[in-house]
């Protein structure tokens, strides 16, 4: 498994996000092997607006963390 995680935060707090790609290698399971997501706010003291996206491909499988369980859905 391998991947990279990116935090950012403005100086004065107004933006803040984290973006993640990660990937497993199983040579029987070749496509379909990530999960990634982008989490982005702005936010002021009236406003505050955020995109977040994720997804996870059906035969990634995560070695280390926290990952759903194949067949269940968690709410």
């Amino acid at each position: 498994m391998a991947g990279f995680d990116y935090n950012l935060a403005s100086i004065d707090n107004i933006w803040d996000g984290k973006f993640f790609y990660h990937r497993s290698f199983q040579p029987d399971n070749p496509d379909k092997q990530f999960a990634q997501g982008v989490s982005l706010t702005y936010s002021t003291k009236h406003l505050q607006l955020e995109v977040v996206q994720r997804s996870v491909g059906e035969n990634y499988r995560a070695e280390t963390g926290y990952i759903q369980r194949n067949g269940k859905n968690i709410v």
